[in-house]
């Protein structure tokens, strides 16, 4: 039999790799949650890395660090979910390797996520996206730079991580331009985007004197270096502060990276497009996912609920078909 060390080793260094193909930021995402564990288990239950038995990792001992995650280091249910997503994964993994524990791997893996209130989509409204774009100042390269950014993630409603990963030579200029990105799971697509957006991106890396060919990042900051996740969100900070300040009755939601991917969506849903291609621009794995725009966005509600008041109160019989669409509509907007 072999040791708990053992088994971690093997499980970063071969199974997430070689069996189930992870993508390094999920790995990152799994080792950071071994590294708290294991700080846990040394300060908390006096049980030290080199030391933990197989034993050790159990139910109980699990339970008492979800609940240290989220009470201890004000973790939220999110994190504290995700945390146990990655254990959960490594209980799964043993399941394979040492079966005289059996039972033990199945209660963890039986641990259910944490119910969390749902939190409500901030989205800008069309007239509020177009007030924001204008913003940047035109007449400088850093306004060109702020615009070319924001424009192309809302266009292409890719998630932050995506964006400042793009690389130029990744970027189709010819009629009709796209982008090739790597998204979750490891996973490429193609986006297309506007000739507008194009276009601004053309004179963005003009500005910069850089190739349309070339491998470099698409978006770099001052000094030159890749644009990160909290250098997009001053951009974006910056713009809706000054949008904010000119139009006080707007935007008064808080707005995040994310924001973009959501008003994306939300303006294709409205526009009548269908979820499957929303889901394939978003990159969901599933169209599921993609569900949650239609349920909360009122407008959809609106049309579905007048359509339905319509049919209510007419003397056309309630046919089949009907009965589908009703059923179709309490799948996707209750």
């Amino acid at each position: 039999m072999h040791g708990f060390s053992f088994y971690v080793m093997n499980y970063f260094s071969s199974y997430l790799t070689k069996f189930l193909g992870c993508s390094k930021k999920t790995i990152e995402s799994y080792r950071d949650t071994f590294v708290l564990f294991f700080d846990y288990l040394a300060t908390h239950e006096r049980i030290t890395s080199d030391n933990i038995k197989l034993e050790d990792f159990n139910e109980a001992i699990v339970e008492r660090f979800l609940n240290y995650l989220e009470e201890n280091r004000g973790n939220s249910i999110n994190t504290r979910n995700q945390r146990l997503g990655c254990l959960k994964s490594f209980a799964n993994y043993l399941k394979r390797k040492e079966f005289a524990f059996l039972s033990q791997w199945e209660r963890i893996t039986d641990i259910p996520s944490k119910k969390k209130i749902t939190q409500q989509i901030a989205y800008l409204t069309i007239k509020e996206l177009k007030i924001l774009l204008s913003m940047p100042d035109n007449t400088t390269k850093k306004g060109r730079r702020e615009k070319a950014l924001l424009s192309f993630m809302y266009d292409t409603g890719c998630r932050v991580q995506e964006i400042i990963e793009t690389q130029i030579c990744n970027i189709r200029f010819s009629s009709p331009p796209s982008v090739e990105v790597l998204g979750k799971g490891a996973k490429y697509r193609q986006i297309p985007f506007s000739l507008e957006v194009r276009d601004l991106l053309r004179e963005y890396l003009k500005d910069q004197n850089l190739n349309i060919s070339s491998e470099q990042y698409v978006f770099r900051n001052n000094v030159n270096k890749k644009l990160t996740r909290a250098g997009v969100q001053y951009i974006l900070d910056k713009n809706i502060q000054k949008a904010r300040q000119e139009n006080p009755h707007l935007f008064l939601k808080k707005i995040s990276n994310h924001s973009l991917r959501h008003s994306k969506a939300m303006h294709l849903l409205e526009a009548g497009v269908n979820l499957i291609y929303i889901r394939d621009l978003l990159g969901h794995a599933s169209v599921n996912t993609t569900e949650i725009y239609a349920r909360v966005n009122p407008e959809i509600k609106r049309r579905i609920l007048e359509k339905n008041y319509s049919e209510v109160h007419s003397d056309t019989k309630y046919t089949d078909e009907k009965k589908s669409e009703l059923v179709e509509w309490l799948k996707t907007s209750l």
